[in-house]
């Protein structure tokens, strides 16, 4: 069995909800605000943990769906 690991000078990740239709939904409260309440925190914490063990990654988010994999589809994303 061969394992390959790939190194990356900077790994580029987004999280976000599947399938979200706008960030302006959620602060309009026309739909939940899960981005705002849950999905941003988590994506500042995930920043700053992996800054803390130096690693080098950077995470974005929340997008919605339709940016997240456009972005990712021209090369900006490194992983959804």
């Amino acid at each position: 069995m061969t394992i390959r690991v790939a190194v990356v000078e900077q790994a580029r990740a987004t999280l976000g909800l599947s399938a979200a239709p706008s960030k302006l939904a959620a602060l309009e409260k026309f739909l939940g605000d899960e981005e705002i309440t849950t999905v941003a925190p988590a994506v500042e914490r995930l920043t700053a943990w992996a800054a803390e063990q130096g690693l080098p990654v950077i995470f974005r988010g929340p997008l919605p769906a339709d940016t997240a994999f456009a972005q990712h589809a021209d090369g900006l994303l490194d992983g959804l």
